[in-house]
């Protein structure tokens, strides 16, 4: 059994028209331009929306396809493995560039890297991650951008890499940092920060928030 060329090409571009599609539907896709120009402008800002607004998986795909890198990468941290390996997977997809690893896009976690310096441009990495390789190499000199994804979270990696990463962005002027987040706590990271920039794209779905007992009590009782 085989698939013709022009078959498998056809296949290819409708799966592509399809990401297309589905990416301009998110609320972020509206401030492309904005962004982009805001982080041209600005070595710092803060990315604040509701969740399902598309700034984890678009932000870093809008730095890459405006051609902003000049040769790093951009590490785009995330407080779960779990989260860095499927959103990994997803912006890999959408570029349709390559799989994860092996194309623009790769991911680091514990026990696991794949990634490749030579390809990979879009690295999604736990917070733990970029700390260990901030502990070698303090510049973070691999990296053109820094992006601390659910930055509202405020955990302790969080709040030791805000600082680390600030400190490499005061020595090396050409690493640019954004933190992503949900409007709680975003006045904290902007007084202690005083980024240039902050965009807020509204959520165009309805989140509801289940406590896994009372989502066990309604099926089981």
């Amino acid at each position: 059994f085989s698939v013709a060329p022009k078959e498998l090409h056809l296949k290819s571009a409708q799966k592509s028209r399809k990401f297309v599609e589905e990416r301009s539907k998110l609320p972020i896709w509206k401030h492309k331009e904005i962004l982009i120009n805001t982080i041209k402008e600005n070595n710092h800002c803060i990315v604040v929306s509701s969740t399902g607004s598309g700034k984890t998986t678009q932000l870093p795909q809008f730095i890459y396809e405006s051609r902003l890198l000049s040769g790093g990468m951009v590490a785009i941290t995330q407080p779960r493995r779990v989260a860095a390996i499927s959103v990994a997977q997803r912006v890999a997809e959408e570029l349709d560039q390559g799989p994860v690893g092996l194309g623009p896009v790769g991911y680091c976690v514990r026990f696991e890297d794949c990634s490749d310096p030579r390809l990979t441009r879009l690295r999604y990495m736990t917070d733990g991650m970029l700390l260990r390789e901030a502990a070698l190499d303090p510049l973070l000199s691999r990296y053109d951008f820094v992006i601390l994804d659910e930055a509202h979270e405020r955990s302790l990696n969080t709040d030791v890499l805000f600082g680390v990463v600030l400190r490499a962005a005061e020595k090396r002027a050409q690493l640019r940092t954004a933190w992503l987040q949900q409007s709680r706590g975003a006045n904290t990271f902007l007084s202690i920060s005083h980024p240039s920039a902050e965009k807020k794209p509204p959520n165009p779905f309805k989140v509801s928030l289940l406590h896994l007992f009372d989502w066990l009590f309604s099926h089981y009782h």
